[in-house]
């Protein structure tokens, strides 16, 4: 088929083939945490469909990739793009439950994988009949003159991308039709019927073409985006847009609070136009240093990009005033491509406090019949648009249920209208708990509590969280041969069944669940005892660091006799940046103080925060005593 067969995905053909084309190939692709050029994209890209024609895929034949190999990931996802090939990109940390799931449920033609992606999936792997092929990133060394070399991996031509090396034979770009699956990306990873949002190639022309008008990106483009790339705001905001449009993308190591300056850092030595980022990192932001207010104060950067999760705000404010910049906060979901309603750059679109309006889809507020919803009232939020998903993979129940006859998306979010059309979220009809930017399906975690040993009982509830959006709280009945160490064993099984961005972040043992008379647990009831639990139960150790280290215990999911004063927080094994910023919003719960910015980044190990509660209640202390 010729790009004139199929116009709208012979555009993004063109896109993807076109900027390969006429960019330098010295022109930096990939900059930060993994350094590629755009010629370096590109060859590699060709190479790979010439992988892809020698292992006998043909067009919207599925491969599966999942990989932390950012480069790798690119390329794959290139290739399929250009190949009219189908990409199922699968989160590289989920447990093994999950893969096995997730790749039977693909039924892929091919699997590109982290080697310890295939280890931890290889009961399913070895029952595949396909290529399972591992990612293994090229190493890179520098030799007598200082020139930077890339070299084979140790798997040497078994592995990819070192195979590519061997790979002197190239595919031509072809494409499958417009409404062919490009793409296609799970919602759930435990349950038997996990949910694969199917995006089409015209999908994906259109969303980038959105974007790039709406976000003014082009070839000077310099996008910091650190969200990664098994989530469509961190693959087609990222990579997508520099195949595209020949930006440059910014990765910066993985972000957690401790490392959070080296990604401003980033921003201000590449120049970068844009930042692309989630309400929890904004948050962050706002609890820095002075010392990186001017992060963002040069001439090339134009605003930041508030995705996936309310915004407070509060937050919203204090980090427009300290870095002086614009944040541009967009609504969207995966079956949406990216975004749909966009408040801001353009000031008709752009009222702090919203989401915006709705560019290239419509947006209509549905009561529960169905029907408009009254002026002034909140109705569901549905969307139509060319940016809308096809549906989901194989699940025609679950389609139905979203997508009406007429082309609407039930969004499962409650919206209201204004009288100048801004449109703001006042709440949600789903159970999906968002922390920090990410879906959270209760029924994955609960299945996992479920199937944790001592537990007879479970339900999952998310709670209201100012930076978080929401925190998961796992709700666990024990059986009556349970101990006393329940909670951080039960964290402890969580972590094998579940990605590290589903663990909860606190398990609450409850006598039992409130069921109704339909048999169900009564979610607002549920939360109530919880908040009760928190209410009471209040910290009363002999001393200040019994006390911190309880609240680490029961933050971190980890037994207290493993922690002590000396422990490092990223020793635990349970720390990510949403983790560290729970155990600190959990110190300054349980002692009604707020730490500093400089003493929340210097925070390193349980002494460190123990001396900066200390420091806090003796300021406390000073002040009462002397009436200020």
């Amino acid at each position: 088929m010729t790009d004139t067969d199929s116009p709208v995905n012979g555009t993004i053909g063109r896109m993807i083939a076109g900027t390969a084309e006429r960019m330098a190939a010295a022109k930096p692709f990939f900059l930060g945490a993994v350094t590629l050029t755009h010629g370096e994209v590109g060859t590699r890209i060709a190479q790979t469909r010439g992988l892809f024609a020698r292992l006998g895929l043909e067009p919207e034949a599925r491969v599966v990739i999942a990989s932390a190999d950012d480069a790798a990931v690119t390329t794959l996802y290139g290739a399929t793009l250009t190949m009219g090939l189908t990409a199922v990109v699968i989160d590289p940390a989920a447990s093994a439950a999950e893969l096995t799931v997730l790749i039977e449920r693909a039924e892929p033609a091919a699997v590109f994988a982290d080697t310890a992606v295939v280890e931890r999936s290889l009961a399913v792997s070895s029952r595949l009949e396909v290529p399972v092929i591992r990612i293994e990133p090229l190493k890179v060394q520098k030799n007598a003159f200082g020139l930077l070399l890339r070299g084979r991996s140790r798997d040497n031509t078994d592995s990819y991308p070192a195979m590519l090396q061997e790979q002197s034979e190239t595919a031509p770009v072809t494409h499958a039709a417009s409404d062919a699956t490009a793409l296609i990306l799970f919602t759930s990873g435990t349950t038997s019927e996990p949910k694969g949002v199917e995006i089409t190639f015209a999908n994906l022309a259109v969303q980038m073409q959105t974007l790039q008008r709406q976000f003014g990106i082009g070839e000077n483009s310099v996008i910091v985006n650190h969200l990664p790339l098994h989530h469509s705001d961190g693959l087609n905001q990222g990579p997508l847009q520099a195949l595209s449009s020949g930006a440059t993308v910014v990765r910066p190591q993985p972000v957690a609070m401790h490392s959070l300056g080296q990604m401003l850092d980033a921003a201000y030595q590449h120049r970068a136009s844009h930042l692309v980022t989630v309400p929890t990192v904004l948050g962050m932001m706002a609890m820095l240093p002075e010392d990186y207010n001017d992060s963002f104060r040069h001439p090339e950067f134009r605003f930041a990009v508030s995705t996936a999760g309310p915004l407070d705000e509060g937050v919203w404010q204090t980090v427009e005033a300290r870095f002086k910049i614009m944040v541009v906060n967009a609504y969207g979901l995966t079956e949406t491509c990216c975004e749909a309603l966009y408040c801001g750059p353009s000031t008709e679109t752009r009222r702090i406090g919203t989401i915006g309006k709705p560019v290239d889809c419509e947006v209509m507020l549905a009561d529960p019949d169905g029907r408009p919803a009254a002026d002034g009232q909140p109705g569901e939020i549905w969307i139509r648009g060319d940016n809308v998903m096809a549906g989901y993979f194989k699940a025609p129940e679950a389609t139905r249920a979203v997508l009406t006859e007429e082309g609407w998306l039930k969004t499962g979010d409650l919206g209201m209208r204004d009288a100048d059309g801004f449109y703001r979220i006042v709440g949600r009809i789903k159970s999906v708990i968002l922390r920090g930017g990410t879906n959270v399906y209760p029924e994955d975690v609960t299945t996992a509590l479920l199937s944790a040993p001592e537990v007879t009982a479970a339900a999952t509830v998310g709670l209201p969280d100012r930076l978080l959006g929401e925190r998961v709280i796992g709700c666990v009945v024990a059986s009556e041969s349970s101990h006393t160490d329940l909670p951080p064993a039960v964290m402890a099984h969580c972590r094998q069944e579940l990605a590290p961005e589903k663990v909860p972040d606190r398990i609450v043992v409850l006598p039992a669940l409130p069921y109704g008379p339909s048999g169900k647990v009564e979610i607002e009831a549920l939360r109530r005892l919880v908040a009760e639990a928190e209410e009471s139960g209040q910290r009363q150790g002999a001393t200040l660091l019994d006390q911190v280290l309880a609240v680490a215990a029961e933050t971190l999911g980890v037994p207290p006799e493993s922690l002590s004063a000396e422990t490092r927080l990223d020793d635990t094994g349970s720390v990510d940046s949403l983790k560290f910023l729970e155990f600190v919003m959990a110190l300054e719960r349980a002692f009604r103080l707020q730490l500093s910015p400089r003493e929340t980044m210097s925070m390193i190990s349980i002494d460190h925060a123990v001396k900066a509660v200390e420091r806090q209640l003796g300021d406390r202390r000073s002040l009462k005593e002397t009436g200020s």
